[in-house]
């Protein structure tokens, strides 16, 4: 029988989901397989970086709340953007627990094709309310034009009269 440790070492090694666990300074210190595919990064690349290293500027902020929640709740969940090798950027859900006074893990989950997703369909929606908008806005204008002309007949008829 194998030895528990490998069998858990296997499991994060062949995870689906990136594993980066830091040590005290936040920098890397082992990442699986999966992280390195989600960002683009060897791992001996992502072994010389740190948290702030893989966060667009506009995220560091929260990221640096979600470091401090992390340390004081021993847990968090964040929902954040990273920087991939490429440059391009990304999305994904961070859930870190902290393994010791030194050590952190994180599990994190790309969800840039469904964010790329809701960003489309909340265009789509705030398209379709602006059209909605102009539509209705267009049949009130329609209402107020045939009142306007049915006043106008009455007006002519008691003319005739």
């Amino acid at each position: 029988m194998p030895a528990p440790h490998n069998d858990t070492q296997k499991y994060i090694d062949n995870a689906p989901v990136g594993f980066f666990i830091t040590n005290e300074k936040e920098q890397y210190i082992k990442v699986n397989q999966a992280a390195c595919q989600i960002t683009g990064f060897s791992e001996q690349e992502l072994l010389a970086m740190s948290v702030k290293d893989m966060v667009p500027k506009e995220f560091l902020e929260i990221t640096l709340q979600s470091l401090q929640e992390v340390d004081l709740k021993g847990k968090v969940r964040v929902e954040s953007k990273f920087l991939k090798k490429d440059g391009s950027q990304g999305w994904w859900i961070v859930n870190a627990v902290k393994l010791s006074e030194k050590e952190t893990i994180a599990y994190t989950t790309d969800i840039t094709k469904t964010k790329q997703v809701e960003i489309q369909l909340k265009q789509k929606v705030e398209e379709m309310e602006r059209s909605n908008k102009l539509m209705i806005g267009r049949e009130l204008q329609m209402v107020e034009l045939k009142k306007e002309i049915n006043n106008l007949k009455q007006q002519l008829a008691q003319k005739k009269e």
